[in-house]
């Protein structure tokens, strides 16, 4: 489906954004293989049913949503939202390959501004979110973890996939959180301690792994209000 753009966006998720719209013709070939398994083994933990309304956060190239796409059936939606125009452009590429451009809403912008506005009315059975808490500042977490806690339905679930930060640091793991300090544009997911996140905010967590990417420590949690 065509796009929908959101709200104005700050400096900060300006520069985000232009970035992200450098990567995104490339995106799928870094990443598809690492995370790929990541993504099928977090769908499977969500336990998506047909008639789910679906909100993915940060969808990029859409490769979660395309999967998303194969549990839902009409009485169920998909929307999927990104910063980057160019990120959401991709989607909409594979959405009419796959002939499913019908069945997903776009928005492109800052995700907190969308949900708090065009979004405001939705509520959602399944949030799934990918690799984007890692980028944001804490307040924007805490922003955006406020307005889910709004728009989850009171017994609905969500996915969240992040790099842990923990004290158990191999030497791949060191590498990598010097890079993310040295060159945060291109190594811009930062680990964070996501146990403690989801406490503060009052979420229970009803499942979680912890598996190792390339050395990295990755945490993959599925929790409700």
């Amino acid at each position: 489906m065509k796009r929908k753009r959101g709200s104005n966006m700050t400096n900060g998720n300006e520069d985000l954004r232009k970035n992200y719209d450098k990567l995104s013709k490339y995106y799928d070939f870094i990443s598809i293989n690492a995370e790929s398994k990541l993504q099928d083994l977090a769908l499977k933990m969500l336990n998506i049913q047909p008639d789910a309304n679906v909100l993915e956060i940060g969808c990029g190239t859409g490769s979660a949503l395309i999967k998303i796409a194969n549990y839902i059936k009409k009485d169920g939606s998909i929307t999927g939202i990104d910063l980057s125009e160019k990120m959401i452009n991709q989607v909409n590429k594979k959405s009419r390959k796959m002939k499913i451009e019908n069945e997903i809403k776009l928005y492109q912008g800052d995700a907190v501004k969308i949900m708090q506005n065009e979004l405001k009315q939705n509520i959602y059975d399944l949030i799934y979110i990918s690799f984007v808490l890692e980028i944001m500042d804490n307040e924007k977490i805490d922003q955006l973890l406020r307005i889910i806690k709004k728009q989850i339905h009171p017994d609905g679930k969500i996915g969240i996939i992040s790099i842990l930060q923990t004290e158990d640091q191999n030497i791949v793991f060191r590498i990598y959180k010097k890079l993310n300090k040295i060159i945060p544009n291109i190594i811009d997911c930062k680990p964070i301690d996501l146990f403690s996140i989801l406490g503060n905010h009052k979420f229970m967590i009803d499942e979680y792994k912890i598996v190792a990417l390339y050395g990295i420590p990755v945490l993959i949690c599925i929790c409700h209000l």
